[in-house]
């Protein structure tokens, strides 16, 4: 199998995602079909999504609850009747595996969704901000939902089930 495949592949769930899609024109939330949003997996769905990866995946500690999971940075493909639908696509394959891709689907209400904000100079403060004591502003950063259960969350593995001979 080759990348030929693979790319056919991801097109063919590409274009069924993009027929699903809805407008985010109607809903009250800030965000919008396109927009980036970070899923937090923990417990049974991060272990299973790095069990079918096949190898080690980045494990991140989520600061408010001190627990462990796979964070990944996924897309809003629509937003309807006060639920948002987001999608992450994973390409685990390598040269000498089967070509697959891997989705994780989240349907949840507008109002799971959380945000954090930080301080752009989260680290190292300058001198004149010390001399200033001037505290920095906070800026908004990436909306995020968590899971640590099977509801509302789908994980999937593609794999190619026929193959147009050259």
């Amino acid at each position: 199998m080759n990348r030929f495949v693979l790319g056919l592949m991801f097109a063919c769930v590409a274009a069924c995602v993009a027929a699903s899609v809805g407008y985010a024109e109607d809903s009250p939330s800030s965000l919008k079909v396109g927009d980036r949003i970070e899923l937090q997996l923990t417990g049974r769905p991060a272990a299973d999504f790095i069990r079918l990866v096949g190898r080690p995946l980045p494990i991140k500690t989520f600061d408010d609850t001190k627990q462990t999971g796979l964070a990944v940075n996924s897309r809003v493909i629509s937003i309807d009747d006060d639920n948002l639908t987001a999608e992450y696509y994973h390409n685990p394959a390598s040269k000498n595996e089967e070509p697959m891709i891997l989705t994780i689907t989240v349907v949840r209400p507008l109002k799971d969704v959380q945000y954090r904000t930080t301080t752009p100079s989260s680290g190292r403060v300058g001198l004149r901000e010390k001399q200033n004591n001037s505290s920095q502003p906070t800026t908004p950063a990436l909306p995020f939902l968590r899971h640590n259960s099977y509801d509302g969350l789908k994980v999937r593995a593609w794999s190619v089930a026929y193959e147009i001979p050259k």
